[in-house]
C-alpha cells in the first residue's frame, strides 16, 4: 500500500472514532504527525533517530511552559482537585483552552484533538466543548484536575472531565449505535442529518428552488458519555510510543486506576532519572 493510500486509510479510521468531516480529519491528522515529529525524539529508550533536535526542543518548551503556567493555580497544595458546578468547570476548562493552546484531547471512543474552550450549550445541564473543526456537546458531571507526584515539569498533570448519559436527538431513526452523533444544527436546538452540512442547503423555498443553509448552521457532535482526558501535547503520555495513548486507557480504568498509572510511570521515570528530557 502506498503512503497516500494508507494516509487516507487512517484518515478514515480517524473518521469512524471522532465523527469529524473528511477534511477536519485529515488537518487534524497532519497537524498530529507534525507536532509527534516534533517530540518524536523526546524519551530516549524509544529508539528513535535523535533528528531535528532543536525543533523538538522548542516544541515541548513552548508546550510544557504553557503547561505549567495554566495547571499551577489549580493545585495549590493538593494533589487532586474536583469541581462538579458546571460554570465552575467551563472556567476551568476555558482557562486550558486559551492559556494552554497546546494541548491535546483524548476522546472515549479513541483518538485526540486539540482543544479550543468550553461554553454553556442550549441543551440544558450541558456545555460545548471547541475543536476547531466540529463542537462537541457533552453533559458534564464533573472535572478533576492531578497534579502527579515527583513531576517537576507537570507534563504529566491532566484534567479528566467525566460526562454523563445524553439522549439521542432523534434525527436518526435507528439510535445511536456510535459513543456519539454527529448532527447538523439549523438552529439552537434544531438538529436535522448531517450530510445537509456538505450539501450546502437544506428544504426548498416557496418557488421550489434548494434552500441555503441558515447562517448560524454548524455541524455538532453530540457525545453520550464517557471520559475526556487532557493532557500537554509535548507530554510524555502523548509522545512515548510506550504509551497506546489513542487506544483510550482513561475509559477502560477507573479514574483512581489511571491516576495510580499515570504515578506508577512518573516514579519509574524518576528513579532512572530521566524526568525533564530533551
Amino acid at each position: 500500500m502506498t503512503d497516500e493510500k494508507k494516509f487516507k486509510a487512517r484518515v478514515r479510521a480517524r473518521m469512524e472514532r471522532t465523527g469529524e468531516p473528511f477534511t477536519t480529519a485529515k488537518r487534524n491528522l497532519e497537524a498530529e504527525d507534525a507536532a509527534r515529529g516534533a517530540g518524536a525524539a523526546a524519551h530516549p529508550r524509544g529508539g528513535v533517530p535523535l533528528g531535528h533536535q532543536e525543533r523538538r526542543r522548542s516544541f515541548r518548551e513552548e508546550s510544557l511552559s504553557a503547561w505549567r503556567a495554566v495547571t499551577e493555580g489549580f493545585s495549590g497544595k493538593s494533589a487532586s482537585v474536583t469541581w462538579t458546578k458546571v460554570s465552575d468547570i467551563i472556567d476551568v476548562l476555558e482557562d486550558v483552552g486559551k492559556k494552554a493552546p497546546l494541548n491535546h484531547v483524548f476522546l472515549p471512543s479513541g483518538g485526540g484533538l486539540d482543544f479550543e474552550g468550553a461554553i454553556h450549550s442550549q441543551e440544558a445541564h450541558c456545555i460545548e466543548l471547541g475543536f476547531g473543526g466540529v463542537t462537541r456537546i457533552v453533559r458534564p458531571d464533573s472535572l478533576q484536575f492531578v497534579m502527579p507526584e515527583r513531576d517537576p515539569l507537570r507534563e504529566w498533570a491532566y484534567f479528566l472531565l467525566q460526562t454523563g448519559k445524553l439522549a439521542p436527538s432523534g434525527v436518526y431513526e435507528n439510535g445511536p449505535d456510535e459513543a456519539f452523533e454527529f448532527v447538523l444544527e439549523l438552529a439552537p436546538g434544531e438538529y436535522v442529518e448531517s450530510f445537509y452540512w456538505d450539501e450546502g442547503y437544506y428544504g426548498v423555498d416557496e418557488a421550489g428552488d434548494p434552500r441555503k443553509l441558515p447562517d448560524g448552521a454548524r455541524p455538532i457532535n453530540r457525545c453520550f458519555g464517557g471520559s475526556f482526558l487532557i493532557m500537554a501535547k509535548a507530554s510524555g503520555y502523548n509522545l512515548w510510543e510506550g504509551f497506546d495513548a489513542y487506544g483510550a486507557a482513561h475509559t477502560k480504568l477507573s479514574p483512581t486506576e489511571f491516576q495510580a498509572r499515570i504515578q506508577e510511570v512518573v516514579d519509574e521515570l524518576h528513579k532512572v532519572t530521566v524526568q525533564g528530557w530533551c
